[in-house]
């Protein structure tokens, strides 16, 4: 899926075969909220989540891993 110019890599699950609707964020340490975040929009209609984990140390990266319809990516840099 990404060519060796990109600066993101699939670290977690690969779904990007998987149709529907999707959410794409950001994360870093939000293991707090994480699953609140995830239950309500599944609740409303959300089929897959794609996060790029921002170096979390909190053990949030590892709980998006546990998450069958979780992609996670990392990236080289922070953001």
């Amino acid at each position: 899926m990404f060519s060796e110019y990109d600066d993101l890599q699939i670290v977690s699950n690969d779904l990007s075969g998987k149709r529907g609707l999707t959410l794409f964020a950001v994360q870093r340490n939000e293991g707090y909220m994480l699953p609140a975040f995830l239950q309500h929009y599944r609740q409303i209609g959300v089929q897959r989540f794609i996060f790029v984990d921002d170096k979390s140390d909190d053990g949030s990266r590892e709980f998006l891993f546990e998450q069958p319809d979780v992609m996670v990516l990392e990236g080289v840099d922070r953001f």
